[in-house]
């Protein structure tokens, strides 16, 4: 099973990211954009693993002491890449995130799991292999985009899988966040 940590967002924001696909496609973006049922906030990038990996993942989730928060989508944004790029929409700075994916990050990395080592960056992907028209004006894209608050209440434990060649990221477990009381 291929595995990751991530929040998942209700069919309205869903949708606002959908929308930006489509203005894209308008425009004469063409690439591999993101079926509107898997957009998604990865929190952790886990890889391979089956029940017993699962079981400990779980439990580290568990352990995870965090109140519910916002998170803003704010603003698109285009990783480079030979071949087309990843386009996305940014999250504007979060502790309560941050926090959240270091617990994580840190439980799994204590329960025996290797994970990249690289900065957090979080965002939401919309496409990939993506390639922009020559006269595309990013900036003027980007301010487009109306930005959206999303309450983050659950985090899931996630499994890609291929479905009729369809990509689909099924939740396996869901952990909701409890209100934290300050002693």
């Amino acid at each position: 099973m291929r595995l990751f940590i991530a929040i998942n967002f209700e069919e309205a924001i869903r949708e606002g990211m959908n929308e930006t696909i489509e203005a894209l496609k308008r425009l004469g973006v063409t690439g591999k954009f993101v079926n509107k049922e898997n957009m998604h906030l990865t929190l952790v990038f886990i890889g391979e693993g089956g029940p017993a990996e699962q079981e400990k993942i779980e439990s580290v989730m568990k352990a995870v002491k965090q109140s519910p928060f916002p998170l803003r989508i704010k603003g698109f944004g285009r990783f480079p890449r030979r071949g087309g790029g990843i386009c996305w929409l940014g999250i504007e700075p979060s502790e309560p995130l941050f926090a959240l994916v270091t617990q994580l990050s840190e439980g799994l990395k204590a329960a025996g799991f290797v994970l990249e080592e690289r900065e957090y960056k979080p965002h939401l992907t919309l496409g990939r292999q993506v390639v922009l028209p020559k006269d595309f004006d990013l900036p003027a894209f980007s301010r487009r985009i109306q930005p959206m608050t999303v309450s983050v209440k659950a985090f899931s434990l996630m499994q890609s899988v291929r479905v009729q060649d369809e990509l689909r990221y099924l939740p396996l477990y869901t952990r909701e966040l409890s209100v934290q009381s300050k002693n």
